[in-house]
């Protein structure tokens, strides 16, 4: 290949080689020839300046085709116009003077010298497919094939296009490979290339698919974009969980998107990466789509759900952005077991769903939501060491990864380290979505994102930057900034049009996911979990307190602390061991709920004297965070028809509404809050009489 290669750079003498100075000479010869046989046949001059002017004008339009440089347009113009001169001349006087053919040899010996600058483009080749391409003509695209070739050992790398980026930060080149050479294989040049192009700290190149397995593009960074904070965008229009979720921008200001309706995700980033910010961008991009709700398990303390409750713990919204936060391991726990059983439930209830619209996956819309499920925790939930409940958690996020697809109930997980010590590795197998954010160091970023990709931190630009891959090509990224203000003004259009979870998966995900907007205000309104917020916006420490109420007013309510919701009723003073917190859902039941396990046709009261339909619909009330439900929506939450319903309500003297009201699109019959409470009321004062 050296030989070869010294041959190239040589100078062609043949005459049928090709060279500048062949090309020449045979040039000249036919031209001389021209001009004899011109002058032997008293040719008239004009025919030499006409085929001087029609050669010029066939160079412009084949130079034109060929892309040609203007400088090398401009000297093949002069040589057809000196060499229709020269032959003019011949013809009015005579080829054989000798003036005139030293006239020849000096001017063929100038165009020989010219002929490098007066390549408008290097000859065409054949493409491996067959297509007809022009090779490169600028500096440029003529320094990277070089480079290639310098780097990667093999010949020839021929670069076809160029395109510059719009923010003028770096260019891509469409480059055709040699034979033997993949893009796999480029992969780990790309560092090397990188180096020998002397790219500024925080530039790289990226190498990208191009329209054949033959060919790639080089995206290629000359000025470090990344560096700049790139605020979230101020459109929250509706969108759907089919199309991309949008994290920030590539170094060439693309999109740096990822699709969420199947693939699981892992973020990895240590405190002050950004890892934080970048899942709130998640958590704006799912609340914009009006057919996904949004889940949190927060067991950093708050760090990430809070924010997004803010509005809802204010009063300034009736519902709360997110459909259930979590920042406690056994509520954690519950919602990881909530999920699971939705996941499966919809695996059979959904079956009727696909076949109706003949399809394989099930569809998703309003009227039958995603869940998104974002962790956010420190570096214990994914561990492989761990114990106890947050090993119940781990297990039931990697089972999720495994069923739910289909099901719509994908989990976005993150995690402190990425190592085998930290990072369950079936966790990391599942995730098709993964971010590694700056700070990781080289050893991890070939963990989490495959340890032949050759990649380096080098080409990060601190907190806030990542690499990024949904399954496809890795590449770097700058994630949006999204600050606590922008958070809570997204939050209140999220709560305005989010949907509501389906019955049957309300159903499926049990008495947790009922009651968790109770434990929601408890744990997340105020620190200590005790507080809450008075109308006026005063804190309160005591446990009957002012709290809001979605659709009501605030008022006098016995607000439970975070560890009351979180245990079994006290257990008797001799019991050796108390129930260990959150052991099973079962702590999650209100006493009213878990009489319901007693025999059928017992009869019963609550606690307090107040009948059980009674506190049974007052629940469904709190549930709803209504202050009127449909008769229909009532009798099916109680397990009834709407005549037994009616009939039971009636002997205690609560009657329907007169008139029809409007619940989530229908207009139907039903019940007021204030007509149950009043009777509940009645039976407290009776329960309290002396006998």
């Amino acid at each position: 290949m050296g030989k070869r290669g010294r041959r190239e750079r040589g100078v062609d003498w043949s005459v049928t080689g090709g060279g500048p100075v062949s090309n020449t000479a045979v040039a000249a010869l036919g031209l001389a020839a021209a001009a004899a046989t011109g002058h032997g046949l008293a040719v008239s001059p004009v025919w030499g300046a006409a085929a001087g002017v029609a050669g010029a004008a066939t160079n412009v339009m084949i130079g034109a085709a060929a892309e040609a440089s203007p400088t090398g347009q401009v000297i093949n113009i002069a040589r057809w116009v000196g060499a229709g001169g020269w032959l003019t001349w011949c013809l009015s006087t005579t080829p054989w003077d000798v003036n005139s053919m030293l006239t020849l040899v000096v001017g063929s010996a100038i165009s020989a010298g010219l002929a490098p600058l007066a390549r408008g483009g290097r000859p065409a080749h054949t493409a491996q497919g067959g297509a007809l391409v022009l090779n490169a003509t600028s500096r440029t695209e003529r320094e990277w094939e070089q480079r290639l070739g310098r780097i990667v050992h093999r010949t020839p790398f021929r670069v076809t296009r160029t395109v510059a980026w719009e923010t003028g930060a770096g260019f891509t080149l469409h480059v055709d490979l040699p034979s033997g050479v993949t893009r796999k294989s480029l992969e780990t040049h790309t560092d090397a290339l990188a180096a020998d192009a002397r790219l500024p700290e925080g530039c790289g190149v990226e190498l990208d698919k191009a329209e054949s397995r033959g060919s790639v593009r080089l995206h290629v960074a000359t000025v470090d974009r990344m560096r700049s904070s790139i605020d979230y965008p101020e459109d929250y229009s509706p969108r759907s969980i089919m199309d991309p979720i949008v994290l920030g921008e590539h170094r060439d200001s693309s999109p740096a998107q990822v699709m969420w309706r199947e693939h699981s995700a892992l973020f990895s980033g240590q405190r002050g990466s950004g890892k934080t910010t970048i899942l709130n961008v998640g958590t704006a991009g799912v609340g914009r789509c009006t057919d996904a709700l949004i889940w949190h398990i927060d067991l950093t303390g708050g760090g990430l759900s809070r924010a997004w409750l803010d509005p809802w713990l204010k009063g300034e919204v009736e519902r709360p952005a997110l459909d259930w936060a979590a920042c406690t391991p056994a509520d954690a726990h519950a919602m990881v077991t909530a999920a699971l059983g939705i996941a499966k439930g919809r695996k059979a209830s959904g079956f009727e769903k696909k076949m109706a619209a003949d399809v394989s996956l099930l569809p998703i819309g309003a009227d039958l939501p995603q869940i998104m499920l974002f962790a956010d925790e420190g570096k214990t939930l994914l561990n492989p060491s761990s114990r106890g409940i947050i090993a119940k958690i781990r297990d039931g996020l990697e089972e999720l990864q495994d069923i739910a697809r289909d099901s719509a109930v994908n989990p976005v997980l993150s995690t402190l380290r990425a190592t085998a010590d930290t990072l369950n590795a079936g966790i990391k197998k599942g995730a098709v979505t993964r971010v590694a954010m700056a700070g990781s160091d080289d050893e991890e970023l070939a963990y989490l994102l495959g340890w032949k990709r050759n990649l380096s931190v080098d080409d990060l630009a601190g907190p806030g930057t990542a690499y990024l891959t949904d399954g496809q090509e890795i590449r770097p990224m700058r994630g949006y900034n999204l600050t606590p203000r922008r958070v809570a003004e997204i939050s209140r259009t999220i709560s305005a049009r989010r949907p509501e979870l389906e019955q049957e998966s309300r159903t499926a995900a049990g008495a947790a996911y009922l009651n968790r907007y109770e434990r929601m205000r408890a744990t997340f309104g105020v620190p200590g979990g005790a507080q809450t917020l008075t109308e006026s916006g005063d804190v309160q420490d005591s446990e009957s307190t002012q709290v809001a109420v979605p659709g009501e007013k605030p008022r006098l309510r016995s607000v439970p602390t975070a560890a009351t919701w979180l245990r079994e009723d006290p257990a008797p003073a001799q019991a050796a061991e108390p129930t260990p917190v959150g052991s099973d859902l079962g702590s999650w039941l209100t006493p009213t709920e878990r009489t319901r396990t007693a025999p059928a046709g017992a009869e019963r009261e609550a606690w307090d004297g107040v009948p059980d339909i009674i506190s049974r619909a007052l629940e469904v009330f709190d549930r709803l965070a209504d202050d009127r439900v449909h008769s229909k929506e009532l009798a099916e939450a109680l397990g009834m028809t709407q005549q037994e319903l009616a009939e039971a309500l009636k002997r205690l003297g609560v009657e329907s509404l007169p008139n029809k009201f409007v619940r989530r699109g229908s207009s139907l019959r039903g019940y007021e809050r204030g007509a149950l409470e009043a009777v509940a009321q009645r039976s407290r004062e009776a329960a309290s009489r002396p006998a």
